[in-house]
Formats: structure tokens, C-alpha cells, sequence
């Protein structure tokens, strides 16, 4: 009996004991999560960039998550496949479907909730102390037309309407704007920031975007011009972020930038002259969106007798993605806001405009962590920010992509940055001013 007894006493006091907890996994350095888009005339580009991601030896340090949507009218590769894919990419593998950790079927990448949901999975299944989430595909800054056949960034009419966008998904004919994609990380992020947003599409390095990423990451990257379809060099920085892995969100953003030229093998193609790219520091945006209102404000209160300098200050300021995709082309118009701002200090006597201008071109220096340009739109002035600016009325009524996106009473995907800032106040102004 005295034996029973200890038993009983011995089980009682382990039933009392806490359970051994199983050790959480340690945390990666840094999560990469690329949210593909290849169901457009891009798909030969995104196997070949998802072929540089897999050129990097794994670590458990740095993980990278891939939802890979294909099309297969432009490549056969791997049979075709043409449904929406994951992958946590590694060491020499192939984007084939047995490689895939799941087979979603086909995803309207052109959907918020579907760039919520793989924000979301990323997250929950590679969890890590740092995040960088990356939209690849073709885009058009701030807010499509007609398919000119041109294999690169080109443009096409999706829902019927032209606004500027970026993950144009052909099969669901969709495609995501800012304020989408604001409403996906708002529900994915309940409140967090990522580390880094990046645009791996052309015009996305605008105020307009940086403004509209500013309170979900930390740092945004993004072109101001178009982007050849080789896109980022993935093999260059992720390499080094493998090598770095405690790197800062600002220091992946700068190896971003600064391996971007090297996508390219000069015995075989040369860099585009017209190449840029840009870090920005998102926490810095409200400062310089300010100092633009500001300068908005003056340059409205003096308009009558400033209206000469600013016209000239405006045709100094080259277009970005001018002759596409033929010469004498200009559909798009956004200039770089220093070089604009630079050009106007040049001409005006205007002691408010000229405090105006400085406090913007101030504002704009702590912006931009690092920025390329090629050589030609380096001699333009390229600084790592553009602002849309038609030079005119005519040009501002004949913009086909604008569709009222830069008018404050617009409800159909309005621009946050129009909206809530006075930059638009004083371009229509302008318009009713200039020929």
C-alpha cells in the first residue's frame, strides 16, 4: 500500500509540472518576399530573374518567398504551366512545378486581397526579424493603353481604363493602384511597417508612390524612368545580403541600387543610358510633401508674374520615358522634382518662391538615401524623385493615362498625394494659365 501511495504522489507532482515548451525556430535575418507577376509579356523575365535568385547559395539567414504567376503564351518552359505558384527558393532550383511549396491555381495577381493574402503567408510561414516585400511586373507610377507589342515595360488596357498602375495580370485583366495597394498592407500589417517595398517596374519612383508607401516600410525602392526587362540585379545583392545578413533596411536598399547596372554583362548588352533607380527614406516623405505644398502655395500667390520663370523652369526639366515606345513619344509626364525645383531657384527673384524652393530641395536630400542614373539621365538631372508635371494645358487634357486621377473631387482610385497635398491646386492653376 505504502508503495501505491509514492506512485500516486509521483504522478500527481509530474500532472503539476509545466510542459517542456518546444523551442521556437530561430528567426531568419531577413524574409524576401516577390510577389511575381509574370502573366503578361514579362514571363521570360520573371524565370530568368527567379533563375538569379536561385544562382545564390541558401542560408538559413535569408529566406526567399516567390509567388510566381505565369502565362505561358511567351515561354514553354517547365510545360507551360500557367496557374500561380509559391516558392521558397534555393540553391540551383528551377521554377518547375515539383519544386513549388503550393499550387494556388490561377490568382489575380491585379487583386489586393491576393497580394494580402501572400503578404500574410509570407510572414506566418518565414517568419523573420526583418521584411522586404517586392512588386515585379510592369508599371506605370502614380495610377495602361492599348498593347504596342514591345518586349519590356509596355502598356495595356485592362479594365478599359487607362489609370497608371502596376501587376497587370493578362489572364484576369487586372491590375494593382497605389491605393490598392495600400489596402492590402493595411490588412496585412495591421499596423507594422516592413523593412523595404520595393518596385521592380518601370515609373514607380515617384512622390506620388513614396507617398503612398510611406506609413508601411521603412524604405521604398523604385525607378523613376522605365526599366529594362532584365530588372534588378537578384544574383548581385542577394548575394551580398547572404554575405550581410544583419544588414539594415537602409543598406539592402543601397545594395539594391548600387548593383542594379550590373544586371548587365557589358560584352553582351550594355546598361540602358536611360537607366535609374532610387532608395528612398519613406520617413521623410511628409517633411518634403509639405515642402512641396508649401512651395505650391507661393508659386499660386504669385502666379500672374511668376507664370514665365515656371514654364521655363518646367521645359528645362526633361520627361521621363519620353520616345516609348516610339520617338517623339511623351505619354508619360513626370520630371525629377529637384531638377525642376533647381532650374526654377535659377529664374525667379521671388524671395518666398526662392525660400520655398530651398526648403524643398532640403527636404528632398535626407528623401533619398542612394540613387543611380545612367549617363544621359544623369546629365538631365535624374536625383531619385519625380513629381507629375505636364508642361501644359494640352498636354495635361490630351494625357490618356491621367483619367482624372489628378483631380481632388475623383473617387475612382484617388491619388492620396493629390488628395491631401497642394501640388494639384497649383498645377490647375498653371493649366488655365499657359497655352
Amino acid at each position: 500500500m505504502q508503495h501505491v501511495q509514492t506512485l500516486i504522489v509521483i504522478l500527481l507532482l509530474a500532472a503539476c509540472s509545466p510542459a517542456r515548451a518546444n523551442p521556437s525556430p530561430a528567426l531568419a535575418d531577413w524574409t524576401i518576399l516577390v510577389f511575381m507577376n509574370g502573366d503578361n509579356n514579362l514571363e521570360p523575365w520573371a524565370l530568368s530573374d527567379f533563375y538569379e535568385m536561385a544562382s545564390v547559395k541558401s542560408t538559413k539567414n535569408v529566406n526567399i518567398a516567390v509567388q510566381l504567376d505565369r502565362n505561358g503564351r511567351y515561354t514553354g518552359a517547365y510545360n507551360r504551366w500557367t496557374e500561380t505558384r509559391r516558392f521558397l527558393v534555393k540553391k540551383n532550383q528551377l521554377p518547375s512545378p515539383d519544386a513549388s511549396v503550393q499550387n494556388l491555381g490561377e490568382v489575380n495577381m491585379g487583386d489586393p486581397k491576393a497580394l494580402e493574402d501572400f503578404l500574410r503567408w509570407g510572414m506566418q510561414t518565414y517568419p523573420a526579424k526583418r521584411y522586404a516585400l517586392i512588386l515585379w511586373d510592369h508599371g506605370q507610377g502614380y495610377r495602361d493603353i492599348s498593347d504596342t507589342g514591345f518586349q519590356g515595360d509596355f502598356f495595356r488596357s485592362a479594365r478599359g481604363m487607362p489609370f497608371r498602375s502596376v501587376s497587370h495580370d493578362d489572364t484576369d485583366r487586372d491590375q494593382l493602384y497605389n491605393q490598392e495597394i495600400q489596402q492590402a498592407l493595411r490588412a496585412a500589417l495591421a499596423g507594422k511597417k516592413l523593412d523595404l517595398i520595393g518596385f521592380d517596374a518601370c515609373l514607380m519612383g515617384m512622390l506620388e508612390t513614396a507617398y503612398a508607401m510611406r506609413e508601411f516600410a521603412e524604405v521604398m525602392v523604385a525607378s523613376e524612368d522605365l526599366e529594362p526587362g532584365f530588372g534588378w540585379a537578384y544574383d548581385k545583392w542577394v548575394a551580398e545580403l547572404a554575405e550581410r545578413p544583419g544588414a539594415s533596411s537602409e543598406e539592402v536598399a543601397r545594395m539594391i541600387v548600387k548593383t542594379y547596372p550590373q544586371a548587365y554583362n557589358p560584352s553582351v548588352l550594355q546598361p540602358d543610358e536611360t537607366m535609374t533607380l532610387s532608395a528612398i527614406r519613406l520617413s521623410q516623405i511628409d517633411p518634403l510633401a509639405a515642402a512641396v505644398s508649401t512651395l505650391s502655395d507661393a508659386m499660386l500667390r504669385s502666379l500672374d508674374t511668376e507664370i514665365g520663370a515656371i514654364e521655363a523652369a518646367r521645359h528645362a526639366s526633361p520627361a521621363f520615358a519620353r520616345d516609348h515606345p516610339k520617338k517623339g513619344d511623351q505619354r508619360f509626364h513626370h520630371v525629377d522634382l529637384k531638377k525642376f525645383a533647381t532650374e526654377y531657384q535659377g529664374r525667379t527673384r521671388n524671395e518666398d518662391i526662392q525660400k520655398s524652393l530651398a526648403e524643398v530641395i532640403a527636404r528632398h536630400q535626407p528623401a533619398v538615401i542612394a540613387s543611380y542614373a545612367g549617363p544621359v539621365r544623369l546629365r538631365e538631372g535624374a536625383s531619385g524623385l519625380a513629381i507629375y508635371f505636364p508642361a501644359g494645358r494640352m498636354a495635361y487634357a490630351t494625357d490618356v493615362l491621367e483619367e482624372r486621377g489628378y483631380e481632388k473631387s475623383n473617387e475612382v482610385y484617388p491619388v492620396a498625394f493629390v488628395r491631401e497635398q497642394r501640388w494639384a491646386d497649383f498645377l490647375h492653376a498653371y493649366f488655365e494659365r499657359v497655352p
